[in-house]
This record gives C-alpha cells, structure tokens and sequence, in this order.
C-alpha cells in the first residue's frame, strides 16, 4: 500500500524511476528464490539512463554509475550468495538494494514536474 501511495505522489517521475524502485521492493517484499533476482534488470536499466541522461547532475551520475556496478557485481553469479554461507556478502548485497532504493527515492524527490501540456503548466512557460 505504501508503496502505491509513493507511485501515485511521484506519478510526474520518469517511469524507469519508478519501475525501478518497484522491482526492488518487490524482491524485498516477500520471499523469492535466486533467480528472481532478475527482477533487477529494471533498476539497473534506470541507473544506466540516469548517467546517460543530461538532466542529472555529475553526483547523481556518478552514484547511479556506483550503484549500477554494485548491483550489477551481484547478478554475475546470483545463487553464489546462496551455496556460500557468508552473512557479510548476503549483507552487503541487500545494502546495495537499499542504496539503491533510496538513491531511486531521491531521484523522484528532486525531479520536477513535467509538462503536461495543461493551462496551469503552460501558463509558467
């Protein structure tokens, strides 16, 4: 519920945006076995379009390249996680996710409404 809430308050972000925090928060939601860690495929494609993108500033670039090779650094072996008992890696690997989700959160708070072609947002051009 929080989460479509969220949705609907940045509903004017760029959608990869916001597939990207949903596909993270629905592998975190309930349990999943590892090859559903394929759901981050639409997070990292956000991140590669954030630092593609000429909206963004050079730190936001710059994080979202971080954070894009972290996750991606996960997904080259994604049941290692599971064969090697190593509570450090497991960890790591989710504060990658949570970075990631409140990198994601941050974008959508700072973006700025875009036009929609009303008489509201056409009278402020």
């Amino acid at each position: 519920m929080l989460l479509g809430i969220w949705i609907y308050r940045h509903r004017h972000v760029d959608l990869w945006v916001l597939l990207g925090a949903t596909a993270i928060v629905a592998r975190m939601w309930i349990y999943h076995r590892w090859y559903d860690d394929l759901l981050f495929i639409l997070p990292l494609i956000c991140l590669f379009r954030i630092t593609r993108s000429p909206q963004y500033s050079l730190w936001e670039k710059n994080t979202a390249g971080v954070l894009f090779l972290w996750l991606w650094a996960f997904l080259l072996a994604p049941g290692i996680l599971y064969t090697v008992s190593s509570n450090l890696l497991l960890g790591v690997q989710i504060s990658g996710w949570l970075a990631t989700l409140l990198f994601l959160g941050l974008i959508a708070w700072r973006s700025k409404p875009e036009s929609d072609g009303s008489a509201e947002s056409l009278a402020h051009v």
